[in-house]
């Protein structure tokens, strides 16, 4: 605990904890201070969370091309693929990791993810269903996947799921949901996508 009595320091508009790495939780005076601007320390932040997430589905690729491709580090800021913005993982790039057979389901953790490019991931059989859990996921980029079957069902209303699903095989469509398949916006960005009607 503080020796400091937060609450009483109602002049206070800003407070930076950015060094303070042994902080497990903020005071609860400081957790309620409307207005009060924070610095916190990585272990508070969301990126936190998503960077064990990252951790966890590097060392729960059972092939280990997820290790050989990202590395041994332990800070994901320095693995390849890997975007941060706004505080949180919303990229990752796993181009030609070829020897990806699955993706591990702590996928599903990057909630914040809107890219996800699988580029050139031949040996990838299948999306586990823990993908659906993306729901900041606007492209998902399966192109070169030849090893990859259909979408997994949580998944066939994902509209960036779907649009991928259907590049890297126009058949996919007809395991889009009722609901995509009379969608107009998403009829036409396929049609547009592909060039075949349908």
């Amino acid at each position: 605990s503080s020796p400091i009595a937060f609450g009483e320091l109602g002049a206070l508009t800003e407070l930076n904890l950015r060094g303070c790495s042994s902080l497990e939780k903020l005071p609860d005076a400081v957790a309620a201070r409307e207005g009060l601007q924070l610095q916190l320390p990585l272990q508070l932040t969301p990126l936190a969370e998503d960077f064990a997430a990252l951790r966890k589905l590097r060392d729960d690729d059972a092939s280990g091309a997820l290790k050989e491709y990202f590395g041994d580090g332990e800070d994901p800021r320095e693995w390849k693929g890997v975007a941060v913005a706004d505080g949180r993982v919303t990229k990752l790039k796993l181009h030609e990791c070829t020897k990806l057979s699955t993706l591990p389901v702590a996928i599903g953790e990057l909630k914040a993810l809107t890219t996800l490019q699988l580029f050139e991931c031949l040996s990838l059989v299948a999306l586990p269903d823990a993908i659906g859990k993306l729901g900041a996921l606007t492209t998902l980029d399966l192109r070169g996947c030849s090893s990859l079957t259909y979408p997994p069902e949580e998944m066939r209303g994902n509209e960036a799921v779907v649009l991928a699903a259907v590049q890297h095989d126009a058949q996919a469509l007809e395991y889009a949901s009722e609901e995509l398949r009379s969608n107009e916006a998403f009829v036409l960005a396929a049609v547009q996508q592909n060039g075949f009607a349908l």
